[in-house]
């Protein structure tokens, strides 16, 4: 009778540790998803900046990693990103400044299902193109 305790108490530590693990994996993942995010938005800022002090017609890319749940989008001089991937991180903003205004066509959405489930991260090029008196930006995966 000892012994069936020991094993109910041993499988029920096991299923217990393995419930542990998973809920860590996953929120190191959606933790990554974030800083992904985060580091996108920078590189983005960074390759505005370098475009808008670049004379007129300067049209270059930046590699970026965008994670699915992500939505792009410009307000004046700003590039913002709207990231909801969990419970945790489902309405995290993050918004960049650039030295002149920036513009987009339309805004760019990876919080689609199908982005969703085709992967976690997506590498996009997001181009600029530097006009008489703002930014053009376009992202191109």
């Amino acid at each position: 009778m000892e012994q069936a305790v020991w094993l109910a108490f041993g499988v029920i530590a096991v299923v217990l540790g393995f419930a542990i693990i998973a809920n860590l994996i996953n929120t190191n993942k959606d933790e990554s998803r974030y800083n992904t995010f985060k580091e996108s938005i920078d590189r983005l800022k960074y390759q505005c900046d370098f475009v808008c002090d670049s004379p007129l017609d300067t049209y270059l890319a930046a590699e970026v990693e965008l994670p699915s749940g992500l939505r792009i989008y410009t307000s004046q001089n700003r590039i913002c990103g709207h990231l909801n991937i969990s419970d945790e991180y489902s309405d995290e903003t993050k918004c960049a400044i650039c030295k002149c205004p920036v513009t987009m066509n339309s805004t760019f959405n990876l919080e689609t299902e199908l982005a969703r489930k085709s992967f976690d991260t997506h590498k996009y090029y997001c181009y600029f193109l530097r006009e008489e008196n703002e930014i053009q930006m376009e992202c191109k995966g």
